[in-house]
């Protein structure tokens, strides 16, 4: 195989698993959001749990779909990286570095809850009522923590630097159609600014709506457009 080949269908490979990997947590989202979240996240355990308890099966789906599209969401931009970009580059390598942080935690969340709430539904019949206020303050606290952790920090902030990197490098460099450079870039400063509530400063709806569907979109379009388009992909920069 010559070395057009070999690009090309490294091109269409690494394509295709951007793709899907980006795709996974839409069917997450829609089971989750169909069970009630993310509202149970913000209520008290004592009205949470019952939530919990009569839809669990769904959740747990759910929750294990968010929690690989998490994972999966590294490869995929390193992926991304490596077949558009030569190496060396060090804005890549620092894209890819803030990524390789944002993975170690924007799992975080969902691997507790898959862990803690199992827990939680088969303690609460048998809690009393000192007991359940206790547990009522811990699952708000808890639930904030890793909420700051996982979604401001990992998935906003250096998710949202890592994707913005990338996408001024692809506008500069031409490597993907500029429509998907700025639906990224736009996805991932909204990510950026929507990190503001850390310091108490609520970013909107709108924005909370458009972050994450525009971030996600733009990997879904960028793997299939290097997997239909992929002969017409180079790596040099």
């Amino acid at each position: 195989m010559n070395k057009f080949h070999a690009t090309s269908l490294n091109s269409r490979t690494s394509g295709a698993f951007i793709a899907a990997a980006s795709a996974t947590s839409l069917p997450g989202l829609f089971v989750l959001m169909s069970a009630g979240w993310p509202d149970f996240l913000r209520m008290p355990a004592s009205e949470a749990v019952p939530i919990l308890s009569e839809n669990w099966p769904a959740i747990r789906f759910g929750f294990a779909l968010m929690f690989l599209a998490n994972i999966l969401w590294f490869p995929a931009i390193w992926c991304l990286a490596r077949v558009l970009f030569k190496p060396g580059s060090k804005w890549v390598d620092l894209a890819l570095n803030f990524a390789l942080a944002s993975l170690a935690i924007r799992g975080l969340w969902y691997g507790v809850a898959l862990t803690m709430f199992p827990v939680l539904i088969d303690l609460w019949p048998n809690l009393d009522a000192a007991s359940i206020g206790a547990v009522d303050a811990f699952y708000i606290f808890l639930n904030d923590i890793l909420s700051t952790v996982q979604e401001d920090i990992g998935l906003n902030l250096l998710g949202g630097f890592a994707g913005v990197i990338l996408c001024i490098l692809l506008l500069r460099h031409r490597k993907l159609p500029i429509w998907i450079a700025v639906m990224g870039l736009t996805g991932n400063s909204l990510l950026i600014v929507s990190s503001a509530e850390m310091i108490g400063l609520n970013a909107g709806d709108l924005v909370a709506l458009l972050a994450p569907s525009l971030m996600g979109f733009w990997l879904i379009f960028a793997g299939i457009f290097l997997a239909v388009r992929g002969p017409q992909v180079s790596r040099r920069a």
